[in-house]
């Protein structure tokens, strides 16, 4: 058995349908399993719950068998996530289209689930404003369309029955027929008892976080005694209609009832789902003719449903507009209504469409997706990242400063360009600027938009990454006071702030955090030997270097031999490689910093992964409950010292 795509579902076949989720332009994972519901061509009735299995990075999957006996059409896949633990759910829904048994074509087709930042937005609404406006908005008149769907689907119609059952104790096999009023109904889903009647309830509580934050006073003591303590949507190519019996119920299969206005109760309501002939009694019995389950089945209402293939029609180019509405007109008459566009170059109609009528729309597209126009802004920080000086990196177009919009934006434009004028070698480009001449002159017209862009960029961009930055002057400074030249091992625990919530968790995590552009503060020595809070300007990955264990009775920390700690008796900072045992350094315990002793000379540990930190405020941090130095990530560049 062949795995299909999304737009090349074959009956008796598994279908697998991907959703790719981006943040802000990159590919991230949602919080948790996303899980898919299946639905049928009416957009409500659920055949099937699912859960994604993931296959990298952003992109996750679910394999859906499709029963011989679907009917043919357009269905749904329901998708329901959370971007965060914290933020409420997310649903998409997303189109794939069921083909008989004769098909047989394999491709995928990814769906995909965008979250962007605000400044994001602001940034793809200033690219297409601003550099490619009028590739964004290209108009198309009147463009007649191309009827895609086969004559014989006409004749495809299906009447779904829902009848509500008076007790929860039938078990149902599919494909069992079952008559009443001289009607036959096929099973069309199987329906399993439940012993007693399940009930569940749910309550929404809020809860504040009381974080507790300010330095305390503190004095070097030393200490003789041994302590103990150690530190650490919508709708496709369908249509339907509804009729009720008496005392209709849902038409889902499992439907549920709010029983109360204070705490919801969800009561189970057995549903059986068949296909069937034609209208049965409002209520009354089910009788078996054929298959497994019970001879008699009670029923005392029900809902059907009919669902029929629509009209489809496509057109030349994808990714409309949605602002302003596409003109339908059908036979040279303006519809406003009883159609529906995937805005992606198909039209649906509601009713089925005689092969004569002439239909065309008139509608603007948009020559990149925002997935390429994405691209170009992420392409854009990438090359900022490289211009010199070089020396710190940004991940995401949120954390980037301020002053790099213009440039990321000039390089973005400048991709877009370069794109178009490639396009426009290929016939299926060219079109869209008609005659021959006039796609030769707009070429013409971005290659020298292209080139004054280009050089505008390189001026902007080296401003943008040397305006703040102080002159240079020429000095040596031994190697151990470089960026990266003092590391402590990635599991030194650090306490820190961000906001008004405290954590203690490992050098590792604060850099996690610190990416995602947090502003974080960690607890420091400040003035007159007391502990606060002081902020960090710089978190960064070292490598892997040697580190050696600095040990006293009731701290320990692994740190490389070129990294700095503080000294009380000496009132001053030394590297790991010049202590011995017997010395003196500042350890937090019961809240205060206290003096303690070495109990061993530094011992070589081995290779580790390593991180710095520099907290410009106090220039120094508590890590492990030993206080240290912290690096100076631009130092270097301008001047001397033992920062």
């Amino acid at each position: 058995m062949s795995v299909q795509s999304r737009t090349t579902a074959v009956q008796n076949e598994v279908v697998r349908l991907y959703c790719t989720f981006e943040r802000d332009g990159r590919l991230m994972d949602p919080a948790g399993q996303p899980v898919i519901e299946i639905l049928d061509t009416d957009g409500a009735t659920v055949y099937q719950t699912l859960y994604a299995t993931q296959e990298s990075m952003g992109i996750w999957y679910v394999d859906w068998y499709v029963p011989a006996t679907l009917p043919l059409g357009d269905y749904y896949d329901r998708w329901s996530f959370q971007w965060q633990s914290t933020s409420g759910v997310t649903e998409l829904v997303q189109n794939f289209t069921v083909y008989g048994l004769d098909s047989y074509i394999n491709f995928i087709n990814p769906g995909i689930s965008q979250y962007l930042d605000v400044r994001v937005i602001q940034l793809l609404k200033d690219l297409t404003n601003d550099f490619v406006y009028e590739a964004q908005h290209i108009p198309v008149y009147w463009e007649a369309g191309m009827r895609v769907q086969q004559e014989n689907q006409a004749k495809r119609v299906m009447s779904y029955y829902y009848f509500t059952l008076d007790a929860d104790h039938y078990n149902v096999s599919k494909q069992a027929i079952y008559t009443n009023n001289n009607q036959k109904f096929t099973v069309f889903s199987d329906l399993v008892s439940i012993a007693s009647s399940s009930s569940s309830s749910y309550s929404s509580s809020s809860s504040s976080i009381d974080s507790r934050s300010s330095s305390s006073s503190s004095s070097f003591d030393s200490e003789s005694s041994p302590s103990s303590e150690s530190s650490n949507s919508s709708s496709s190519s369908s249509s339907s209609s509804e009729s009720v019996g008496n005392n209709s119920s849902s038409t889902s299969s499992q439907p549920v009832y709010p029983t109360t206005t204070t705490t919801t109760t969800w009561v189970y309501q057995p549903v059986l789902t068949c296909t069937g002939t034609g209208a049965p009694t409002n209520s009354g019995v089910l009788t078996k003719v054929y298959g497994e389950g019970p001879a008699t089945i009670n029923f005392i209402s029900y809902m059907v449903k009919q669902s029929q293939f629509s009209t489809k029609y496509n057109f030349a180019f994808g990714r409309w507009l949605k602002d302003p509405r596409p003109v339908v007109r059908v036979n040279n008459r303006i519809i406003d209504d009883g159609w529906y566009s995937d805005y992606n170059g198909n039209l649906f109609f509601d009713r089925l469409m005689a092969p004569e009528d002439s239909v065309s729309v008139k509608y603007k597209w948009s020559y990149f997706s925002d997935e390429e126009m994405l691209g170009f802004l992420d392409f854009g920080l990438s090359m900022m990242n490289s211009m010199p000086p070089a020396s710190t990196v940004y991940n995401s177009l949120v954390g980037m400063p301020g002053e790099w919009n213009a440039p990321v934006l000039l390089y973005a434009a400048i991709l877009a360009l370069k794109r178009l004028i490639f396009g426009l070698s290929f016939q299926e480009q060219r079109i869209v600027y008609g005659r021959p001449e006039d796609a030769q002159a707009a070429m013409a017209a971005f290659q020298n938009l292209y080139a004054d862009y280009f050089t505008i960029w390189q001026e902007q961009a080296k401003n943008a990454k040397t305006r703040k930055l102080p002159s240079i002057s020429q000095f040596i400074t031994p190697e151990y006071t470089l960026p990266g030249g003092r590391c402590l091992s990635e599991d030194t625990c650090i306490k820190y702030k961000i906001g008004d919530e405290e954590f203690e968790k490992t050098v590792k995590e604060m850099f996690g955090a610190f990416e995602k552009g947090m502003s974080i503060e960690v607890l420091s020595m400040v003035d007159g030997g007391r502990i606060g809070y002081s902020g960090v300007k710089k978190i960064w990955k070292s490598g892997r270097k040697q580190t050696y264990v600095v040990r006293t009775k009731d701290a320990s920390i692994r740190l490389t031999k070129e990294h700095l700690v503080y000294i009380p008796d000496e009132d001053d900072y030394r590297s790991v490689m010049s202590m011995v045992k017997s010395d003196r350094i500042l350890v937090l315990k019961n809240n205060r910093l206290v003096k303690q002793e070495l109990i061993e000379d530094p011992i070589l540990y081995g290779k580790e992964s390593v991180y710095d930190l520099e907290v410009p405020e106090t220039g120094n941090f508590i890590g492990n409950n030993v206080v240290s130095h912290n690096s100076r990530w631009f130092r270097y560049l301008y001047k001397g010292g033992s920062g």
